[in-house]
């Protein structure tokens, strides 16, 4: 609102016109209507997939009819062996119960499980709010957003309603990537997208740095975020991929499979992806207030950690644990902080990253 004041020439009737405008200013910034709306994302209220959503009603909304085949092709089970179903399953979760206008994946392209990763969000969200929901919108880096995006769509949807800056190494990822923010262009100001360098064609060929892309470059220079998220490549080899591709069970197996590029390192799969990236992201400690990736397997967790406390200065050291599979697979998350330790050894709890607090263990359900 824009107030108009006649001002008169003589000095009394001066300073009684501004002193009454000054009070009308005064009584319209504190009326409620006027006030900046507080920020409450849907998530910290509500749980999209609590109670889990029924297969058949999703396929029974208008624009699922690929599901409701799937589904009358199992007799009304979904066949999480096969990739497709299982695209139509996660797109029908992401447009009906996340809010977004749409979602596709190419063929071959890894299918993540959608609860972890709404589940994996929200427990990071806790953390940085130091075991509240956040006062104010956060920034996340997706360290390999993959052409599927599901990190930043999620956290720039309306459940979350944040920011989000994806990054990834190959064309195809990107090029996904990119189509996923075209058919969701109410997301277009919220969500960008950074490519890096993909790895050499050997093992003894030196790792191109995972997060350069990220922080440097006319692009990045200033960039910082609250929160980082990863679900790292889980292979050693492509062999080791191959023997768990056709296993439903397995956690990335079946219908959520993947490319070798999504999920094979050849330094030593996810726990040499994520060793690489504590020590990279030492250099860019105070840019980020809390660093995070997922975890396949118990015993990476165990190493990463030992890398995390050889560093110098080591940083605060956070974990937990999602389910996937129906519960059937745990991963572990393992979250660390020079923001939050910095500010600890000052005497101080909390900093931008905050403290867990009462970071509540989330349901274990995967649909």
């Amino acid at each position: 609102m824009i107030l108009y004041l006649s001002i008169p020439l003589h000095p009394t009737q001066l300073r009684a016109d501004l002193q009454a405008a000054a009070a009308e200013a005064e009584n319209l910034l504190t009326t409620p209507s006027l006030q900046p709306t507080p920020y409450t994302p849907t998530w910290a209220t509500a749980d999209p997939l609590d109670p889990a959503p029924v297969f058949a009603e999703l396929a029974a909304r208008p624009g699922h009819a690929d599901l409701a085949a799937f589904l009358a092709a199992g007799g009304g089970r979904l066949d999480f062996t096969d990739a497709a179903a299982v695209r139509s399953l996660s797109r029908a979760i992401l447009t009906q119960c996340f809010g977004l206008a749409d979602w596709a994946l190419p063929d071959g392209a890894l299918v993540p499980p959608i609860a972890a990763r709404a589940s994996y969000l929200r427990r990071m969200g806790l953390i940085v709010g130091g075991g509240s929901p956040p006062p104010r919108p956060l920034a996340l880096l997706d360290v390999g957003c993959g052409a599927s995006l599901i990190f930043c769509l999620l956290a720039t949807g309306p459940v979350f309603g944040w920011a989000a800056t994806g990054l990834d190494v190959t064309a195809a990822a990107l090029a996904g990537a990119a189509a996923n923010l075209g058919l969701n262009p109410q997301l277009v100001g919220r969500l960008s997208l950074r490519a890096g360098s993909p790895p050499g064609g050997c093992r003894s060929s030196p790792a191109p740095p995972i997060l350069a892309p990220a922080f440097e470059g006319p692009a990045s220079s200033s960039s910082s975020y609250d929160f980082t998220v990863c679900n790292p490549p889980f292979f050693e080899s492509d062999a080791a991929r191959a023997a768990t591709a056709k296993d439903p069970g397995a956690a990335h197996g079946g219908g959520h499979a993947g490319t070798a590029a999504e999920t094979v390192w050849d330094r030593g799969g996810e726990a040499g992806f994520v060793s690489q990236l504590a020590i990279e992201s030492a250099t860019y400690a105070r840019r980020v207030a809390w660093w995070s990736s997922m975890l396949g397997r118990k015993a990476s967790l165990a190493a990463v950690r030992r890398v995390l406390a050889g560093l110098d200065p080591p940083p605060e050291v956070r974990s937990f644990t999602l389910g996937e599979g129906g519960g059937r697979t745990t991963r572990w998350v393992v979250a660390w902080s020079w923001v939050v330790a910095g500010s600890q050894a000052g005497g101080k709890r909390g900093g931008r990253g905050g403290s867990e607090g009462g970071v509540q263990k989330e349901r274990r359900v995967v649909v």
